[in-house]
């Protein structure tokens, strides 16, 4: 360690009353001694507990001869500061200051008894700013709602274009009706497969709605149309009746000629009534 002996010097600062320590205001001890001459100045810090490094500070601490130094510091803690023994170090050495006592003067006006003033709100000191602890916890969420929106955003913005990716690889020169007609007819040679029909459904009602009906589920899929097509009020209803008609009809274990035509017939009346609407210019946004 080392044998030194220090005294408190607090330089004359206009408006600050002379040799008063007040809170935050810079003053020096003048060191004067033996250590180890090795001890790096410029990497000095106070060797601290966890209850006083929030009260003292070292700016500087510096050699002015063979003998002396100078430590640069302030205290954030008014009354009566006391250290059993003061140190600082240099990452490897350490100088000790021995015991320093200080009567540190509060800047705050003192309250008026008669009219007492409530403890403001602390939280983070940035400088000689003073930030409620409130207001960050404010910040930070605002901030990471912010952050959280744009992430949202932004997947679903590249959900957005992978369903119409979906869509778009199930053009055809066919209108979706007739491509309907067409493999209905292919179909009857087969006795109508009814996982075969359920396809042939879903792609006539993706392709005239744009919607990704093989990706999504049932509540998905008239979501999605009423996103797209808002004002198809009726015909997403009946999207939604025919669509689980056919995926209950697909869970059967048997079914008669006579059930499964009964359903293309339906399904060609709910066509007909989808295409008068597109032909009417009911699809346009």
């Amino acid at each position: 360690m080392a044998d030194v002996k220090c005294t408190t010097v607090i330089p004359d600062v206009p408006d600050l009353k002379a040799q008063e320590l007040t809170v935050g205001r810079h003053f020096f001890l003048n060191c004067s001694g033996q250590w180890d001459k090795s001890f790096d100045f410029t990497k000095a810090q106070f060797v601290t507990d966890e209850q006083s490094k929030f009260i003292i500070k070292l700016f500087k601490a510096e050699a002015r001869s063979t003998d002396s130094f100078d430590v640069d510091m302030t205290l954030y803690q008014a009354g009566k500061v006391q250290f059993p023994d003061m140190i600082i170090t240099d990452g490897t050495l350490q100088v000790s200051l021995g015991p320093q006592q200080f009567e540190v003067v509060s800047v705050l006006p003192k309250p008026d008894p008669k009219n007492p003033e409530p403890p403001k709100p602390f939280g983070y000191a940035i400088g000689m700013l003073h930030w409620p602890m409130a207001y960050t916890i404010i910040f930070a969420s605002l901030l990471l709602a912010v952050i959280a929106q744009a992430i949202y955003l932004a997947a679903r913005t590249q959900r957005w274009k992978q369903l119409k990716a979906v869509v778009d690889t199930f053009e055809s020169p066919q209108a979706p009706d007739n491509q309907f007609y067409k493999t209905i007819r292919d179909l009857e040679k087969k006795d109508y497969p009814i996982t075969e029909i359920e396809k042939a459904s879903k792609v006539y009602i993706l392709r005239r709605f744009s919607v990704p009906i093989f990706n999504l589920d049932l509540r998905e899929t008239v979501a999605f149309i009423k996103k797209r097509h808002p004002q198809l009020k009726e015909q997403r209803r009946q999207v939604y009746n025919i669509v689980k008609d056919i995926e209950l009809l697909a869970k059967e274990k048997e079914l008669s000629t006579e059930q499964k035509t009964k359903f293309i017939k339906r399904f060609y009346e709910f066509i007909a009534r989808c295409e008068t609407a597109h032909k009417a210019g009911g699809f346009s946004r």
